[in-house]
């Protein structure tokens, strides 16, 4: 495994730390430094920053997003989950996520009301209006399902259409003009 890293490890800090490891060989140690090394590094905050611009700044409705609606769901779930594993002194919790995705939505019709609807029907029903952001995600997929269903179109549902003349009629003929190149 020691060789694997000395070899393999391409950033000049990974490197630094393998070499001062070079005696012992203890790669459970040179992992634990590597770690270190990488949570407490800029590179992290930066990533993490611009992850949260994402998170906050991106409008459903505005997004130049070419893919379906649910794949746009995922995708912000994933983003949210990859904030919260490198900025984990900063973890955005459930209803922040919430909030933050109801935003995201909040111009898009057939999703800005899907959370309000979930509220409401919760509220009716005497339980409470806190949803999770798994619950919430659930729910905006199902009506960016139907969404994406109904706009999607499937090999089957693309026509060809050509434009046919029948240029002869009856006892009438026609008589065409070839021309060569030659000519």
């Amino acid at each position: 495994m020691y060789k694997v890293m000395k070899d393999n490890f391409l950033h000049h800090e990974a490197k630094s730390i393998v070499k001062k490891h070079t005696s012992t060989k203890n790669t459970r140690l040179i992992w634990e430094e590597l770690c270190e090394f990488h949570d407490n590094s800029i590179t992290r905050a930066f990533n993490a920053d611009a992850v949260m611009t994402h998170l906050t700044d991106v409008k459903l409705h505005k997004a130049n997003w070419n893919r379906s609606q649910g794949e746009f769901i995922n995708h912000y779930k994933v983003q949210k989950n990859k904030f919260n594993e490198i900025a984990p002194d900063s973890q955005i919790s459930d209803p922040q996520a919430v909030r933050m995705l109801q935003n995201v939505v909040s111009r898009t019709p057939n999703l800005a009301p899907v959370l309000n609807q979930c509220r409401q029907a919760r509220k009716a029903a005497g339980a409470t209006i806190g949803i999770s952001f798994d619950e919430c995600c659930s729910l905006l997929s199902e009506q960016a399902q139907v969404h994406d269903n109904a706009n999607t179109r499937t090999r089957t549902s693309y026509q060809r259409k050509a434009n046919i003349h029948d240029l002869a009629e009856g006892d009438v003929d026609f008589e065409a003009n070839v021309h060569e190149a030659d000519d």
